[in-house]
């Protein structure tokens, strides 16, 4: 799976269930994801991402293999910010 990293900027919101720690581009594989969110649960402090326009629209990976791909991609990306 081809998935790259464009632009990763770490910010903080706190949303009701987890914190928005960083916002990010993507590209994986013919798509270009803008403005994703890597998110940290409140309950565990785990460390997942959300997508835009999820609620109204958007593309939605619910599960599988480019899912978790991009997941690992993110964190990766966010870890190394300074």
């Amino acid at each position: 799976m081809d998935i790259s990293i464009l632009r990763m900027g770490r910010c903080h919101v706190t949303c009701e269930r987890s914190t928005i720690v960083a916002a990010f581009d993507a590209r994986v594989g013919d798509f270009k994801i803008h403005n994703a969110q890597v998110r940290e649960d409140h309950t565990d402090g785990r460390l997942f991402i959300s997508f835009p326009g999820r609620k109204t629209s958007g593309v939605s990976l619910a599960y599988g293999e480019t899912r978790d791909a991009l997941i690992n991609a993110a964190a990766s990306a966010y870890k190394e910010l300074p």
